[in-house]
């Protein structure tokens, strides 16, 4: 963070998402996804001292999986 120019640094996130589909008949589906979200887990900042809503700062790696099922 530069704090004399009020501002932050420059970042690269990496993510990664993939479907695999489970099942299929027509138009209904069945598909798996799973995301990960900060891969390298770089610790960052939107912004800080923002006078209207804070500072903010970037979520650690998450990993998420979800089934979704088309009808």
């Amino acid at each position: 963070m530069d704090f004399d120019r009020g501002r932050v640094a420059p970042r690269t996130v990496v993510s990664l998402l993939g479907d695999v589909p489970l099942w299929r008949s027509g138009k209904r589906s069945v598909t798996v996804r799973t995301a990960i979200l900060n891969l390298l887990n770089a610790k960052y900042a939107y912004n800080f001292g923002n006078p209207f809503s804070g500072t903010h700062f970037g979520a650690p790696r998450t990993v998420s999986l979800a089934l979704r099922a088309r009808f």
